[in-house]
């Protein structure tokens, strides 16, 4: 609850918006998680709860912008697609995790910050904010897309079209 609260007003605020927040809350849940790997024992738990709050901050962050992204035309098929590859991640993680058992009780959550700040520079490399921008009921080209399907349709033919 206290990530949603934090992520209503990060991405709402002019100097941060949602680009930003994002990548300042992947930033902060890399560094908390990196930080378990060499924290003491007293200091651990402090660094796991900051940990966890900042990825749900992500998280929290993350769906409506993943959402405000795509154009209306595009966005169910958009969201969908995005929700369906981030599955791969959780279906994976518990493997790589094992794997990284072998290593250290904490390797698990030093792969996962650093999985975090990698997330970070790939937040940094979308071209624009969201935050403030008008959500188009249609895409600029729509009116080409559909020309375009028309003429794919008439030029397939008849045999495939059934």
């Amino acid at each position: 609850m206290p990530a949603i609260v934090i992520a209503f007003f990060l991405i709402e605020t002019k100097a941060f918006g949602r680009k930003n927040s994002l990548a300042i809350a992947y930033v902060l849940t890399g560094i908390f998680f990196i930080g378990t790997y060499v924290a003491s024992n007293d200091l651990l738990v402090l660094f796991l709860f900051f940990g966890r709050l900042f990825t749900k901050l992500s998280l929290a962050i993350l769906v409506p912008f993943t959402a405000e992204i795509f154009h209306t035309t595009f966005r169910a098929t958009g969201i969908g697609f995005v929700s369906g590859f981030g599955r791969l991640g959780p279906a994976f993680m518990p493997y790589i995790g094992m794997h990284l058992l072998v290593y250290d009780v904490k390797a698990p959550l030093l792969g996962f910050g650093v999985i975090s700040l990698i997330s970070c520079l790939a937040v940094k490399l979308i071209p624009y904010e969201t935050r403030g921008q008008r959500l188009d009921e249609t895409h600029p080209n729509s009116m080409y897309v559909a020309m375009d399907e028309i003429k794919v349709s008439r030029s397939t033919p008849k045999a495939f079209m059934s």
